[in-house]
């Protein structure tokens, strides 16, 4: 058998519907002999008659009509295959994988992913939760695609590129019924006592819990007891229920849903504002991670 070519199914396809060679090579923009030579081949590599040709025009065998069901089918196939590579090509396709961290989850992704959804909703989007320093070797690997880490927290190789995506003054985190609940601004000096509640645990820690603690030494205040208990879930929930307070990026009071206040501080400075950036690989960065830092930088969240 000669090697079959998807020129073949097309040109045999465009007879088979028109049953006439002349409106087929016209419709294909091939002359008429040039069409005829094709079917023969055609028909030769097949080993079966597709096609009979009398003085009254042509007509499918039984054998050609199950072969253009077939042919359909394959070009079809072909057409789709094609505009699947041109999608991923282009970042309309394919899988995205994004680390991910407490305080982004709350801030910036809900909003950016929504987005990207919007504008390319064949992308299929995947979630790791990751530390800042694991993000930065699951770029390195090729794990993920865009990861997110506190600002100066990380030391950032050189192939990485960064956008800031988050700016946001930090906050006292306090029940709806605590004794601070009412006031304007609450001073550090009135949170020395409390047992403030860090994002990360034993197995996961992050810099969340170092950051309280330097925000009250660099000031001289007394260093509160500081307790890694997850994700933001469960600080929201343990700040609701009186197991103590927290310092956290205002921008997660936009989302809460816990009976919790947040509070301005009276106190001011730069530790004082949390920021985050995006973090994608200089080079071969996949155009569909491009799409999404796109997105991100419509997106990103200062308050």
């Amino acid at each position: 058998m000669g090697r079959m070519e998807l020129r073949h199914l097309r040109y045999f396809v465009a007879v088979a519907e028109r049953l006439n060679y002349r409106s087929a090579a016209e419709a294909l923009h091939v002359s008429q002999p040039a069409l005829s030579t094709q079917i023969k081949d055609l028909e030769h590599d097949t080993g079966v008659q597709l096609l009979e040709r009398n003085t009254g025009g042509v007509r499918l065998t039984d054998a050609g009509a199950v072969f253009l069901a077939e042919a359909r089918r394959l070009l079809a196939q072909a057409e789709a295959a094609v505009g699947a590579a041109r999608n991923a090509a282009a970042g309309r396709a394919g899988r995205l994988a994004i680390g991910n961290f407490g305080s982004i989850a709350a801030t910036i992704l809900p909003l950016s992913l929504r987005a990207f959804r919007r504008h390319y909703p064949a992308v299929e989007v995947t979630l790791l939760e990751l530390s800042g320093p694991e993000q930065i070797e699951a770029l390195a690997t090729g794990e993920i695609h865009v990861g997110f880490v506190i600002a100066d927290q990380a030391h950032l190789p050189e192939d990485l590129r960064r956008l800031t995506v988050l700016r946001s003054p930090m906050r006292a985190v306090l029940a709806e019924g605590h004794r601070l609940a009412e006031a304007r601004q609450v001073a550090l000096a009135e949170l020395e006592h409390e047992t403030l509640l860090a994002v990360g645990d034993r197995r996961r820690p992050t810099p969340h819990a170092d950051t309280m603690r330097a925000i009250f030494r660099s000031r001289g205040r007394v260093v509160p007891s500081v307790t890694e208990v997850g994700g933001l879930d469960s600080i929201l929930a343990t700040v609701a229920s009186g197991g103590g307070a927290s310092l956290l990026p205002a921008a997660v009071g936009e989302s809460r849903t816990a009976p919790v206040v947040f509070k301005r501080l009276r106190e001011s400075g730069p530790d004082l504002f949390t920021e985050v950036w995006a973090l994608w690989r200089d080079r071969d960065t996949a155009p569909l991670a491009r799409n999404f830092i796109a997105v991100l930088g419509r997106t990103r969240v200062r308050s």
